[in-house]
């Protein structure tokens, strides 16, 4: 999914990577999360809203300052295409919401594009 959506919003100057493509299958979420924070100018998009709830996964988030956009529960009922689908409708949305947030910030992403990004607030 990922390099389907790279390729038709990469014209506009955004890139989307699969996390896979930069990282190991079995790196712990603290790790990349870390990695991604100390190498600067990353969002990430996850279908994993627990990371912003497990304590070692919460505390690499809150060092790394990245920016989070995690997709809603009722995405697991999508099959790829549905999502890819989705995701770009929803594209114009997560670009101004990322350049509009503090470095940190995590938003859940429903699954009507048509709906509005809740904050999801990690203490």
């Amino acid at each position: 999914m990922a390099q389907a959506i790279h390729v038709l919003v990469a014209p506009d100057g955004d890139e989307v990577v699969a996390l896979r493509h930069r990282f190991p299958a079995n790196t712990p979420d603290e790790v990349w999360i870390s990695a991604l924070g100390i190498e600067g100018g990353w969002s990430v998009l996850s279908g994993d809203v627990h990371i912003a709830r497990r304590p070692t996964e919460k505390l690499a988030w809150h060092q790394s300052r990245l920016k989070g956009f995690f997709l809603a529960p009722a995405w697991s009922k999508l099959s790829n295409l549905q999502k890819t689908a989705r995701l770009l409708l929803w594209w114009p949305k997560l670009t101004i919401q990322e350049r509009l947030v503090g470095p940190g910030a995590i938003f859940q992403v429903p699954v009507n594009p048509g709906s509005r990004l809740s904050q999801i607030r990690v203490s």
